[in-house]
């Protein structure tokens, strides 16, 4: 099989969608996609403890991320835990995490993925004058859950964020399993592109995992 056609496949234990990563896989500065697939496996475990015993004995417990047999053995090895888990669950109640929206260390797993995927320049959003209107400091993801939190919002209320920036905040205002209508207001028209792109990756990763 020619090497661009190479694919690791990732099964999810909430839904029949599936992940996909082409060898070689991607390895920059900022993005890793062997580890992602490490800690994304991970996160799922916290969601889902009847996987986590399975995983760390036998699909975390060894493997190389440089080499692509190995990376395929150790998605292949998740996968079976997971068909495997799935036919303990049929003909009964499903566990909890089945019907419920991602935890929020999790979620942040997620906005990092989707931000490394859809934001192929972050230093182009960086690109401000010094000192000008365009220059505001950020919130944190851990801040902007505590101020929903406080704050006591509900599915009845908007959200408007006035200079959306880097976009990848508007997703973590409203951690589940609130909903919330949220709107962004972009200064310039590359971040409203990059918005639009995240947003995309961001559901199609999330209804995924």
């Amino acid at each position: 099989m020619p090497e661009t056609e190479r694919k690791l496949v990732l099964h999810s234990p909430a839904s029949s969608e599936i992940v996909e990563y082409r060898w070689p896989l991607t390895r920059t500065e900022t993005w890793d996609e062997a580890v992602e697939i490490v800690e994304t496996i991970r996160w799922v475990c916290r969601d889902f403890p009847d996987l986590k015993l399975a995983v760390e004995k036998f699909v975390l417990n060894s493997f190389e991320p440089t080499s692509y047999d190995s990376m395929k053995q150790l998605c292949e090895r998740y996968s079976r835990a997971v068909a495997n888990i799935k036919k303990l669950w049929s003909g009964r109640q499903p566990p909890p995490g089945i019907d419920a929206p991602p935890s929020i260390p999790l979620l942040r797993h997620i906005i990092n993925q989707a931000y490394s995927r859809a934001i192929t320049s972050p230093e182009d959003l960086n690109s401000y004058e010094p000192f000008s209107p365009e220059v505001y400091g950020e919130t944190s993801f851990e801040l902007v859950c505590e101020v929903i939190k406080l704050t006591k919002m509900t599915e009845n209320d908007v959200f408007l964020d006035l200079g959306s920036g880097k976009e990848e905040h508007r997703f973590s205002y409203f951690p589940p399993p609130l909903e919330v209508l949220v709107a962004g207001i972009f200064p310039l028209s590359y971040t409203e592109l990059c918005a639009c792109t995240l947003l995309a990756v961001f559901v199609c990763i999330n209804h995924k995992l």
